[in-house]
């Protein structure tokens, strides 16, 4: 207790350096996390929000029994706090307003204030008017209108609320509170929650902030759930505080799902006091329990269309901390050290299963070594398989076995790391036998770069729990070639799960790992993760956007940028032994695309039942022993097939399907869709009741296709069994335009279509699906039809007086 005592203000450096007067960090922030008052015994901050305040940076975080101060957001003083009753309530929001500092959380509608947080010195608001009940509230204070506003939200159902306060009548809220963001999981892939963005239910969208730029409001939120690497957080722009608000293209803004630690959720974005703009928010180690939890803080701008951006995917690597206003366009701060550790051979003095020693240097800190005891004398080291330039090493512990509570939360580590150019005659390099401060995620730059092959982490002070690393991280030059420009990319859209993309490259033989860039524009690659594999599959895109890719390539002598720059397409398949059918023309159902699931079909069910045919596939194949006939058999709700067809001109077509439902009473069905367009289709057609191989025809008649190669997606309802189809022309036809009371010019047009009609009648134009899109009784027998706004394709124009009806084909091209 007396060492408690004596560094109850005690400062911590969140990795900081004095090589040549420059702040240098690394995330996570090297802070003296708070152990809880429950089981099992583990550290935990987040949700944090920093504010510049009288000279000084202050940093508040859920779950920390007080707070952090800072001169220059590098060097921090821990403030213990029991003046705030609430503080172990989460989510706390900060609001600086004349000269005073508020406090308030969720679950709680008592503020108090300060006006010099430099010491515990809290008071309460009373009386507190602000009668809603929130979780993870958010203080703004618009500056050019004095107006004061109060945002939360913390729910998988309930949407983002807003509303303005007042601070001279106990912040009562001024008129109602207004829904601002709604849950969109379908519309945005990183809102669902899950290790990737799998699961198929609503995440959790919560922890606003607001900020102002340029005029325009800024709301941020976060989504899906702190547990995960994919926590980041996203943004809406409007006019006012109160929105209506926009959904930003680029979202999620904050997001860090790869490298050594992931989570870049629930944060706040502040500026400091040179004017750059930074963002702190949660990251995510999730070991013990799913609330053990870090912070980490980020560089952030706006581009010059005002869109916000963040620099996180090498923030676990040592950047500068500037000392004057800088554009973060332009640079991310990087010192451009290298990572040198990556699965380098390691050995230790013990190992506590299953806490090998590999799991030190294998860049996630989800996993870790753990000696068998914490005594004096467990070491673990690293043989960089060559002499290399060491500049930092970052020291991550991981606190295994320990007992810690709250109430003694306090602990210091004390080692010493040694180097080595031949594994056996060691040299000190970081002298920590003295060590008294609580550094959990230290960086230490050494003041001079050393060469070294070997390094060795030792114990010296016996303690309880085990000598633990979550990751010993050694940055410098390799003093080798670089990796060779990454080829061969190729990208996979999901053909009916647009949120999901799938990436493959060659991998480069010298690279240790990737990064993987992306944008809405093929010139902002912006937004970025960390990969140590030649692949990604990711569904945290946005359905509706389109998006580039470019791949970068990296060992411990730097950086090969990618500059080939590739649009992720919609991937259906390649038609099956790449004959793709003519139409008209016979389809055997089982010769559907190639290319696997997700993308040429998808199976609710693993492997090939039946093993007739395709056996390498999901799709269940049957034969029938009396027939030969091979079919898809007994199909489920929500699975799909596509086939790639050409059409040799444009017109109507029937399309027969050759099948039979399975189960009386419980007849199934199909439907169509073309072209990856999910959102339209034909209607559900039910299929009869039969045995195999006595099957059924259903038609769809006269279905409008254009000329040239459409995918044709059949989807399933229920179960069936499918044999084959059949496209023939269609019967009906239309009407040749020199026999109509109709003439269209131009036809095929770009969208405007000039319309001469015999007399007054009533117009309708309706798309292939037959959705109505333009109705009209004109006495003119003039008209002109735009669809300029209208996707390309078959139109169809229905023109009726009396008991006449015309049809013509309007082609957009």
């Amino acid at each position: 207790m007396r060492h408690l005592s004596f560094f109850l203000l005690f400062v911590l450096f969140l990795t900081r350096a004095q090589a040549q007067n420059e702040r240098i960090v690394a995330n996570p922030i090297n802070l003296n996390y708070r152990f809880q008052f429950d089981e099992p015994s583990r550290r935990e901050a987040a949700d944090p929000v920093c504010e510049y305040f009288k000279g000084k940076y202050y940093l508040f975080a859920s779950k920390s029994g007080g707070y952090w101060s800072s001169p220059d957001l590098a060097e921090w003083t821990y403030i213990p706090c029991t003046t705030i009753s609430t503080q172990e309530n989460y989510a706390p929001t900060i609001l600086i307003l004349d000269e005073k500092m508020y406090y308030f959380t969720g679950s709680s509608n008592r503020i108090f204030y300060t006006d010099n947080p430099n010491i515990d010195s809290w008071q309460e608001l009373s009386p507190t008017r602000f009668e809603y009940s929130v979780t993870d509230p958010a203080f703004y204070k618009d500056e050019d209108t004095g107006k004061i506003y109060m945002y939360w939200g913390c729910s998988d159902k309930d949407p983002i609320m807003g509303v303005e306060i007042d601070p001279n009548n106990g912040f009562k809220s001024i008129g109602t509170s207004k829904k601002l963001i709604e849950h969109n999981g379908d519309k945005y892939g990183w809102e669902v929650p899950g290790k990737d963005n799998e699961e198929n239910r609503t995440g959790w969208n919560e922890g606003p902030c607001m900020i102002k730029y340029k005029g325009k409001y800024y709301l941020q939120y976060a989504a899906p759930g702190t547990e995960y690497r994919i926590y980041g957080d996203g943004i809406y722009v409007g006019d006012t505080p109160l929105g209506p608000f926009t959904y930003m293209e680029n979202s999620p803004f904050s997001f860090k799902p790869g490298g050594f630690i992931g989570g870049a959720g629930h944060g706040h974005t502040f500026k400091d006091k040179y004017g750059n703009y930074w963002h702190v928010a949660s990251m995510r180690i999730s070991k013990r329990h799913s609330f053990e939890r870090r912070l980490g803080l980020f560089p952030v701008y706006f581009d010059e269309n005002d869109v916000l951006y963040a620099h996180t995917v090498l923030t676990d690597y040592p950047f500068v901390i500037p000392s004057e206003k800088v554009d973060f366009k332009t640079t991310d701060c990087s010192k451009n050290w290298n990572l040198l550790s990556y699965k380098k051979p390691v050995s230790a003095s013990s190992s506590y299963t299953p806490y090998v020693p590999d799991n030190a240097n294998n860049e996630e800190v989800e996993n870790g070594w753990s000696a068998q005891t914490g005594n004096a004398g467990e070491w673990w080291q690293i043989d960089l398989e060559k002499s290399m330039t060491v500049n930092a090493i970052q020291v991550n512990f991981a606190d295994q076995d320990f007992t810690n509570k709250a109430t003694n939360s306090y602990v210091y580590y004390q080692y010493k790391i040694e180097y080595s150019a031949t594994g056996e005659t060691w040299i000190s390099l970081i002298d920590r036998t003295q060590n008294t401060l609580d550094r959990p995620h230290e960086l230490i730059v050494l003041n001079t770069p050393q060469a070294a092959r070997y390094l060795r982490i030792t114990n010296t002070k016996n303690m309880d729990g085990k000598f633990s690393l979550y990751g010993f991280r050694v940055f410098g030059q390799g003093n080798g070639t670089l990796p060779g420009e990454v080829s061969g990319l190729q990208i996979k859209r999901k053909y009916k799960d647009h949120r999901r993309f799938l990436l493959n490259w060659n991998k480069q033989e010298n690279a240790t790992g990737y990064i993987v860039r992306w944008g809405i524009e093929a010139n902002k690659l912006n937004n970025a993760s960390m990969v140590f594999t030649n692949q990604l599959e990711a569904g945290y895109f946005n359905r509706d956007s389109e998006y580039y890719f470019a791949i970068d390539a990296f060992n411990e002598s730097g950086f090969t940028y990618g500059t080939a720059v590739t649009k992720g397409e919609i991937f259906a398949g390649s038609p099956y032994k790449g004959i793709t059918r003519e139409i008209p023309g016979t389809i055997e159902a089982e010769d559907f695309n190639e290319g696997g699931k997700d993308f040429a079909y998808y199976d609710t069910t693993p492997n090939n039942t039946f093993s007739k045919y395709r056996t390498s596939e999901d799709v269940d194949i049957n034969e029938d022993r009396r027939s030969g006939v091979i079919f898809i058999d007994n199909t489920s709700t929500g699975e799909y097939t596509n086939y790639t067809i050409q059409v040799p001109k444009s017109g109507f077509y029937d399309f027969d399907c050759i099948g039979a439902s399975v189960q009386t009473g419980n007849e199934g069905g199909f439907y169509l869709t073309f072209d990856g367009d999910n959102s339209s289709g034909t209607a559900l057609q039910k299929m009869p009741v039969g045995n195999k191989p006595d099957f059924h025809t259903v038609t769809l008649a006269d279905l409008p296709l254009t000329e040239g190669s459409h995918v044709v997606t059949f989807n399933v309802q229920g179960s069936i069994n499918v044999d084959k189809f059949i496209f023939k022309n269609g019967k009906a036809g239309l009407n040749n335009p020199k026999e109509s009371s109709v003439n269209v010019y131009p036809n095929p047009s770009g969208g405007i279509f000039n319309v001469r009609l015999s007399q007054s009648g009533y117009s309708l134009v309706s798309d292939i699906f037959g959705r109505n899109i333009y109705a009209q009784y004109t006495h003119d027998t003039d008209q002109i039809i735009d669809l300029s706004d209208y996707p390309t394709g078959i139109y169809i124009l229905s023109f009726s007086y009396g008991d006449q009806n015309n049809k013509i084909k309007l082609i957009k091209k």
